[in-house]
């Protein structure tokens, strides 16, 4: 997931950002990165609240969660007709 942010004030500002992750089928590595800089990495296996607080600089930036590790289709760990390419679920996003 990417996410574009703006920071309107003259000076940097602090918040957090906030928000429930899990895994399909397996643990996996979620990395967070602003303006292409990695700030963390966790393993992701059952639904989790994250809270990660932040200072962003005046400006734009994007802020992005993505999976370190591959993707699997349920219907070749599970036998059904999804063949979507699943990895990480994110949700509830925010951040103040």
């Amino acid at each position: 997931a990417t996410l574009d942010t703006w920071s309107l004030s003259d000076a940097p500002q602090a918040g957090t950002l906030r928000f429930e992750a899990w895994s399909f089928n397996q643990p996996r590595r979620l990395s967070l990165s602003i303006d292409g800089q990695q700030i963390a990495e966790w393993l992701v296996a059952e639904p989790t609240r994250y809270e990660v607080p932040l200072t962003l600089t005046p400006g734009q930036h994007t802020i992005e969660l993505r999976s370190l590790d591959p993707p699997e289709r349920p219907s070749q760990t599970s036998g059904g007709a999804d063949t979507r390419l699943i990895a990480i679920g994110v949700t509830g996003v925010g951040l103040r």
